[in-house]
């Protein structure tokens, strides 16, 4: 027999109708994990008085069975929103793309002007009408991460034609066209997610292939999540701990990967990529975390096919916490004071893994009203002084707005 190997590790999500029972079929989606895979089914026995005279102990029972641990991978944008999903306890507000007017009909010149620049980085729709002779149009300009691109589209007819490459300023210039318009649309081609905090705990079977032999776990409802910045350069990394309900393994036919999921196509965080800010005023940090625990216990089970079953209970037992650390060099008084007066202050964590020429993709934390915590800085030597800064976020405006997290991607749902 050939043993398996951990590289070839994966898991697969598929989000359950009704809490705690597996779907038909998962959704054709694959998240590469880091190792190692946390989880695990845990099988007791309880064992009851031994039958006098006997030296054997006899009549035990199958007790609890429990599904947990944790998964660990680095911080995506297409690829967490189930993530977020999980976290936040329910599905969120999606804003479809639009197409954005950034020219209206135009005669067709040789150089043409557009009367507004797109707002984020977008695919180029134009639209060309009336015309006897056609040829080409080359859009030139930069992308989202202000590199200088272009691309050129031929017309054979009067058409509407869209760019593969995403410019976030755009210059147009045509060649070879006989009277007729040009119409140009900006189309951002990607959806706005934004999540926020309800008291649900939406549960997902997941696929989970260690090194090539496949099992199944269902029930899973995530307990808590850590995302944490790295410092300088480095990729941006989320944990996540989880409960459930049951788990089995699938039949293996000497494949290597689970047949239903295909690999999710995404592009990670760079720190360099990131932004911190405190009052909506951008502060350079060297690292920050962001943790949530969500206070949900795994202690309850029911009796199913004569013996119980541990569930993950589908209410919080105690308040959330939301809280994170900073670390900040220290070169100004304003956080400090709001530290030594116990004032709130408002932090955004925000970051792209936009790639050259593709589409523009966004993950922003916002806690609206957190609580410096912790010390004075310790002042060891005569260099610079950096200070870590813990918080603790509070509710702001209302119930569950401690946390809202808005994705932008080119994935459509969370579902």
């Amino acid at each position: 027999m050939g043993y398996y190997s951990g590289y070839k590790s994966q898991v697969g999500f598929g989000f359950e109708p009704v809490p705690g029972q597996k779907p038909i079929t998962l959704n054709p989606c694959r998240f590469d994990v880091k190792l190692p895979i946390g989880l695990k089914i845990e099988r007791n026995m309880i064992e009851r008085e031994i039958v006098r005279g006997s030296g054997s102990s006899m009549k035990k029972l199958l007790g609890l069975i429990k599904v947990s641990g944790g998964l660990n991978a680095e911080l995506y944008t297409k690829q967490t929103l189930y993530w977020y999903r999980l976290l936040m306890g329910g599905l969120p507000t999606t804003t479809a793309p639009t197409d954005v007017l950034l020219l209206a009909a135009t005669n067709i010149t040789p150089t043409m002007s557009v009367s507004t620049q797109p707002t984020v980085a977008s695919k180029i729709k134009m639209v060309v009408n009336g015309a006897t002779g056609w040829g080409t149009i080359t859009v030139t300009g930069t992308d989202g991460m202000g590199l200088s691109i272009s691309e050129t589209i031929t017309f054979t007819t009067n058409e509407a034609q869209i760019t593969t490459k995403y410019f976030l300023n755009i210059k147009i210039t045509t060649t070879g066209f006989t009277g007729g318009t040009l119409t140009i649309y900006g189309n951002k081609n990607t959806y706005s997610h934004v999540f926020t905090l309800a008291q649900e705990v939406p549960t997902i079977t997941v696929e989970n292939s260690k090194g090539g032999m496949p099992w199944t776990y269902w029930g899973l409802g995530m307990k808590s999540m850590e995302i944490k910045i790295p410092q300088v350069e480095g990729v941006a990394e989320v944990s996540a701990d989880f409960i459930g309900q049951n788990g089995e393994p699938k039949n293996i036919d000497g494949g290597t990967t689970p047949t239903v999921l295909n690999e999710f196509v995404d592009t990670p965080f760079m720190n360099w990529n990131m932004q911190f800010r405190i009052d909506d005023v951008i502060v350079g940090i060297h690292s920050c975390t962001l943790s949530i625990d969500r206070n949900i216990r795994d202690n309850t089970a029911e009796i199913k096919d004569g013996c119980q079953e541990a569930l993950p209970r589908h209410v919080m037992d105690n308040q959330r916490k939301i809280s994170g650390s900073f670390n900040v060099q220290f070169a100004d008084a304003t956080y400090y004071n709001k530290f030594i007066n116990g004032t709130s202050a408002k932090i955004t964590i925000y970051g792209t893994n936009q790639e050259a020429s593709g589409p523009f993709e966004s993950i922003k934390f916002d806690l609206p009203e957190i609580v410096f915590e912790g010390t004075d800085p310790d002042v060891g030597d005569m260099g610079e002084i950096w200070i870590d800064v813990p918080f603790t976020a509070f509710s702001s405006l209302g119930v569950d707005d401690e946390l809202v997290i808005t994705a932008v991607s080119t994935q459509s749902n969370c579902n």
